[in-house]
């Protein structure tokens, strides 16, 4: 249920996929989406689950946070390989 190829390819935005993972279940701490220490947008999955969210850390505190631009187009250019 966590993130594969039709969440890559649907949710290419971050509030798109907050949103997304918030449909399948996972329970994010309060805050949304936010600067991190690093500067690159970040966002808590809550480290326990409740009845409305399944889905959360196990007990742990899990920061999700945004890759840097370098990061996004090289992941591109092997999605759309040149001929």
């Amino acid at each position: 249920m966590w993130p594969n190829e039709s969440f890559h390819r649907t949710c290419r935005g971050k509030p798109a996929a907050v949103a997304w993972l918030t449909a399948q279940g996972v329970r994010f701490a309060s805050g949304g989406i936010r600067k991190g220490a690093s500067g690159y947008d970040s966002i808590f999955v809550h480290p326990k689950a409740n009845e409305q969210f399944p889905i959360a850390g196990k007990g742990v505190l899990i920061e999700l946070v945004q890759a840097p631009a370098e990061i996004i187009e090289a992941f591109a250019r092997i999605e759309t390989p040149t001929p």
